[in-house]
């Protein structure tokens, strides 16, 4: 029982340790912009009409990218392939972020955890 309420509170803490950069706060989404989108690196693609797709890139080449999004569809998430030329997403997306670490964030998480665990043990092993 008590491993499993550790286990939570780490996956807890180091889920909240991911933040996203808006990449084109101070820039227009150019095709100088787009070819410059590294390859292994998530990124949020929030469209004009406000949806937002999370995509893998794996290959910037051609005017084209190239990935994987997470489908939200109704048999849960999965991945699917991500195929998008530049004109389009010119076109169709209103911002980008990249997902990035919160090394302040991520410093209190693991503060956090170790003294929890500390606690649960020295609670356990007092008694």
């Amino acid at each position: 029982m008590k491993s499993k309420a550790i286990l939570f509170l780490v996956v807890h803490v180091l889920s909240s340790c991911v933040t996203y950069k808006n990449l084109t706060k101070h820039e227009t989404i150019t095709h100088e912009f787009l070819a410059d989108l590294k390859p292994e690196k998530k990124y949020i693609f929030e469209l004009k009409n406000g949806v937002k797709q999370i995509v893998k890139v794996t290959q910037v080449k051609d005017s084209i990218i190239t990935g994987l999004i997470l489908d939200h569809s109704g048999n849960g998430k999965k991945w699917t392939d991500y195929s998008a030329t530049f004109d389009s997403m010119q076109e169709g997306v209103a911002k980008i972020s990249v997902s990035k670490v919160n090394p302040y964030v991520t410093g209190a998480g693991i503060f956090v955890v170790a003294l929890a665990t500390t606690l649960i043990i020295w609670y356990n092993t007092s008694w």
